[in-house]
This record gives C-alpha cells, sequence and structure tokens, in this order.
C-alpha cells in the first residue's frame, strides 16, 4: 500500500465516500479510550480487522456498527494505503497519551 496516501485517508478521510478521518477516533486528539489506537499496529491485522468489519464479520463495543459503515466505505486499496501508513508508525506515536516532563 501507499502510506503518503494512507495517511491523508487518516487525517482527512474520504468524504466522496462518506469515510471520515481515521484520526478522529484513532489518532493522538482522540478523547475516547474505547476507540483503540492504530499506531504500529501490523498492516495484516488492520487489514484483517477492516475486511471483517466490512463483512460484519467482527464485533466489539459498542461503537462496532459505526466502523462497519466506515469500512464498507473503503476499497482494497483504500485499506492497503491506511493500514500501511498506521504499520509505518512508532507504536504509541499517537495513543494520545502524554507524559509529563
Amino acid at each position: 500500500g501507499d502510506a503518503a496516501r494512507g495517511a491523508d485517508i487518516a487525517r482527512r478521510g474520504l468524504p466522496s465516500q462518506d469515510v471520515p478521518s481515521c484520526n478522529q477516533c484513532h489518532g493522538p486528539e482522540a478523547v475516547n479510550d474505547a476507540y483503540p489506537r492504530l499506531a504500529g499496529q501490523p498492516r495484516e491485522y488492520l487489514a484483517r480487522q477492516l475486511t471483517l468489519l466490512q463483512d460484519r464479520q467482527r464485533g466489539g463495543s459498542e461503537y462496532v456498527q459505526i466502523m462497519h459503515e466506515v469500512a464498507n466505505g473503503l476499497t482494497t486499496q483504500d485499506i492497503a494505503d491506511v493500514t500501511a501508513h498506521y504499520a509505518s508508525q512508532v507504536p504509541g506515536a499517537n495513543s494520545g497519551v502524554t507524559t509529563p516532563p
């Protein structure tokens, strides 16, 4: 996948496909700990989760319906790109948690 395009999807979403920014919920500004942080997760794992969400085969939190709809808006190439982006990040880089100096 194209990690640079994936970074753009994570940051801006795909408005023409009704896909919101991934970072809204899964990035550094995320405010709900129920949403997993994605930085450093293996690409294959993330791609599998999105495919399971598309197929309505993945449950989880009370927010799973949101992700079913988001995943349905992604093409195979979109998934390859956005998962390449998150896999290329340092784990914890977008955890949303800051350590005091």
